[in-house]
């Protein structure tokens, strides 16, 4: 039992914990965002010209309410990382300069609406800001939209609109949005909502294209959208498409996971316990049979018999909870230590301790009723 607190106590802690951060706000509408994945086969076509006509198409569509390319991908995983400073170099005099990583999203026009991302300062790009790049001719300079955690970090006490950021002494960026914390394609990131979005898409030869659809049935509209897709360009290949609330699903998978093993863990603990105390009970009665007739003969209520059987087992568990709180804590401050767990809040061992007491009190229930309907008579004379 005491084993059995202890493991239930930080199970339930770390449950708790995952399912905090797997409900955390991403910044955007997952509902109603359909990816796909674009690999053009350069032999036959361009990614320039085949982007051009996709989006062109899908936009044409009734159920489509937004279409955008993107290279990186939103809880994603897939997309860049880049250093962003409000100076071209970290040693300038008399100026404090701000840095950070950023999780880097080039768009083409559309992202807001196909995102569902909110705009709370300054203004979405213009259209001739948006421009597709091969790698050779990149861009020396570029408008650019943050995150609030972003121009929180980097323009502190400073309004962000204007002003500029640095990658390197290669390109400068002017800020002329803040969009409301959004996640970039790294979830695990102590910082996720390090996101920068920029009107600029470098031509890999592969990119993905991010769909708004106003179709209820997201999954019937998927598989119609890609289709389409396939049939009317056969130069590049249309693959991995996805609802975006799949992608989160599979993004956050090793969490689901481990909150589906713990969960049957806790259970099957708490099973084995109960079946071990139905096994105890019975014992200590089968034992004591003559005592309980000889009580019994002299006065002793049912109620009394179950009362004193109750009273053990509640013994029992309150000694177990005294050592599984010591194990739970000591359990606790070693995985903070060692892993960098968040510590183990006070009340999950009363919690699991609470729990543990009533279910091995109901499953000590039945053989304590049994006790108590022993005949005197039959207890005496050992039947």
């Amino acid at each position: 039992l005491a084993i059995t607190i202890a493991i239930v106590s930080n199970s339930l802690s770390f449950i708790q914990q995952r399912s905090e951060f797997i409900n955390r706000d991403p910044g955007f509408e997952l509902d109603g965002i359909l990816r796909f994945w674009i690999t053009q086969d350069r032999s036959r076509g361009d990614i320039d010209n085949t982007i051009e006509e996709d989006l062109r198409f899908l936009n044409s569509l009734p159920s489509v309410e937004a279409a955008v390319a993107m290279n990186g991908l939103p809880m994603g995983g897939m997309g860049g990382t880049s250093g962003y400073a409000t100076a071209p170099t970290m040693d300038v005099e008399g100026e404090q300069v701000n840095s950070l990583a950023a999780s880097t999203m080039q768009v083409t026009e559309g992202w807001l609406e196909a995102l569902g991302a909110t705009l709370v300062q300054g203004n979405d790009f213009a259209f001739d800001d948006y421009q597709r790049f091969r790698q050779e001719d990149a861009p020396s300079s570029s408008p650019i939209i943050v995150t609030e955690d972003v121009a929180q970090k980097l323009f502190p006490d400073q309004n962000p609109i204007g002003q500029s950021l640095y990658l390197g002494e290669l390109v400068t960026f002017t800020v002329v949005g803040v969009i409301e914390n959004m996640f970039g394609h790294m979830l695990y990131w102590e910082t996720p909502y390090q996101t920068v979005i920029i009107p600029k898409m470098d031509l890999y030869g592969a990119t993905q294209y991010l769909i708004r659809t106003n179709d209820p049935n997201e999954e019937l509209a998927l598989t119609d959208i890609a289709e389409e897709l396939r049939a009317i360009n056969d130069t590049r290949i249309v693959g991995d498409e996805k609802t975006m609330s799949t992608v989160a699903r599979d993004s956050y998978g090793g969490d689901y996971a481990m909150i589906t093993l713990l969960s049957i863990v806790v259970v099957l603990l708490i099973g084995v316990n109960a079946l071990g105390v139905v096994g105890l009970t019975s014992f200590w009665i089968s034992q004591r049979r003559k005592q309980i007739g000889i009580r019994r003969a002299l006065g002793a209520s049912r109620s009394a018999i179950v009362r004193y059987f109750l009273l053990e087992n509640i013994m029992l568990v309150s000694g177990a909870v005294v050592i599984g709180g010591i194990a739970a804590i000591s359990a606790s401050i070693y995985m903070v230590r060692a892993y960098g767990f968040e510590p183990l809040p006070w009340f999950y061992i009363p919690a699991a301790a609470l729990a543990v007491l009533l279910i091995t009190l109901g499953a000590a229930i039945f053989p304590v009723n049994r006790a108590s309907r022993i005949s005197p008579v039959e207890a005496v004379a050992g039947r």
